[in-house]
């Protein structure tokens, strides 16, 4: 993820807010269900990244998809504030 959502200030965006807590749900899912190891971290380029070493087997890589489909359905409620590329489909 990069950027900010720009719905509203920073501690009040909820668009922000819904994308980050997905992300996270997703990393603790995959560490927590799939026995897989996922982190969440900001790179030096200044993205937010989760990131599955290995892809972490296809019970994670169900929790991923399931990501992007609920990152997709944001982005079609607020396409203005949220784009999802490069993750096929």
């Amino acid at each position: 993820m990069t950027g900010h959502a720009g719905f509203a200030r920073p501690g009040k965006d909820i668009v922000c807010s819904a994308v980050s807590a997905l992300v996270q749900t997703a990393a603790n899912g995959v560490s927590a269900y799939c026995g897989a190891v996922a982190e969440v971290r900001d790179d030096p380029a200044g993205d937010y990244v989760l990131d599955v070493p290995g892809g972490g087997g296809a019970r994670a890589q169900a929790v991923l998809e399931t990501t992007i489909a609920g990152l997709r359905a944001i982005a079609r409620s607020h396409p203005e504030h949220v784009a999802v590329r490069g993750a096929g489909k």
